[in-house]
């Protein structure tokens, strides 16, 4: 009884933030086979088959649906997710190699002719794709740029949280594919490394330009922790956590209005994230 009181507890927190995020389309959902929105979105997740029940199938029932294709990069193929054997071991060791068999899945498959932009997410990222959408459009998916929660490499060099969720232009997968990968002086040949921060060096390498994501009040779009962390200001903030020390911009505990993604997510609270975003009304 008493856990039960804590995630209603929750769940009411959150919702008062949730209930500020702006929705920039409030369109019906369609299919995601059904190519009629601009600019398209493809959207794909990194899981692994232990996860496939647990945290991807909540992925799917929730925000995913509103991409305009998806996918799911895993060690096993999945017909009711769907999702790919990549032929890659599982483990957060190989990260890397996974995304990069990933996006090179992609570019065989020919995806970049018909989408413009490819948003990578974990399992536990939710994602308000009609913000995402807005935001995109005002950029062309021919430029060499990519988009997430910028981090810094060093100095001016920066990387994007893998699990704030980052985009890619489908002229930056074209060259991450075709120049990247193939040069060993560009991209890590080897399987291990931290996915986000090897892709981040890759692009920089590449000068492929990694935008800021922020509101015209500097406030944050692509969030690396839950929205509990991100809005909760009843406790003090400890200055020592790593994200305050490598974040390329200031973050402070007040999340952007038009708000992309939240990283931690458990599959409750994404649920009560398509609650209070698309059925829940003040009168």
């Amino acid at each position: 009884m008493f856990q039960k009181l804590i995630y209603l507890s929750i769940g009411i927190f959150v919702g008062f933030y949730i209930g500020d995020i702006i929705l920039t389309n409030n369109s019906n959902q369609v299919e995601f086979t059904e190519n009629n929105r601009s600019p398209k979105i493809f959207c794909w997740i990194l899981t692994g088959n232990q996860n496939h029940e647990t945290k991807a199938k909540h992925v799917k029932n929730t925000w995913l649906k509103r991409c305009d294709g998806y996918v799911f990069m895993s060690s096993q193929s999945d017909p009711e997710l769907p999702s790919i054997d990549l032929g890659v071991r599982e483990g957060r060791n190989f990260l890397w190699a996974k995304t990069r068999a990933a996006f090179k899945w992609i570019y065989e498959q020919k995806l970049i002719d018909e989408f413009d932009w490819f948003l990578k997410a974990d399992d536990d990222t939710y994602v308000v794709v009609e913000n995402l959408r807005n935001f995109l459009s005002n950029y062309s998916a021919n430029d060499p740029i990519h988009f997430g929660c910028k981090l810094r490499l060093e100095k001016e060099r920066s990387w994007n949280s893998g699990g704030a969720g980052y985009v890619l232009s489908r002229e930056t997968v074209k060259r991450f594919v075709n120049s990247a990968l193939p040069n060993p002086d560009i991209c890590n040949p080897g399987p291990f490394g931290d996915e986000d921060l090897e892709l981040g060096n890759c692009l920089d390498n590449l000068k492929i330009r990694n935008l800021d994501t922020r509101d015209s009040q500097n406030l944050h779009r692509f969030h690396p922790f839950n929205v509990s962390f991100h809005v909760d200001k009843s406790t003090e903030i400890d200055w020592n956590f790593w994200i305050w020390n490598i974040s390329f911009f200031p973050i402070d505990k007040n999340p952007s209005d038009s708000a992309i993604s939240f990283h931690y997510t458990t599959p409750e609270m994404m649920y009560w994230f398509e609650y209070f975003l698309y059925k829940f009304n003040i009168f």
